[in-house]
């Protein structure tokens, strides 16, 4: 079984009010907030996501790196890529 990471850090820019505000609220959850964004602008594009961690979990076990996963594939063509890959 591939190593791979369940989650990963990044950075996010935000404008002052929205910095001014979570400072103020720092009861709200940062990255709650984040993923909840997330999720909702893959719903709208119609990505499931506990399919899309599926599948790139299978990825990366039968050795595809993130790097190509990033480079050759778009939210539109996955699928194919994904088949591709793991039919060699």
């Amino acid at each position: 079984m591939a190593d791979y990471p369940d989650k990963q850090s990044t950075t996010v820019t935000i404008d002052i009010a929205d910095y001014v505000y979570l400072n103020w609220a720092d009861d709200i959850n940062r990255s709650g907030l984040f993923r909840k964004a997330i999720r909702r602008r893959m719903r709208d594009d119609g990505i499931t996501p506990g399919h899309l961690q599926t599948q790139l979990k299978d990825a990366l076990e039968a050795g595809v790196s993130q790097d190509a996963l990033l480079s050759t594939s778009n939210r539109y063509d996955l699928d194919k890529l994904l088949d591709d890959e793991l039919d060699q």
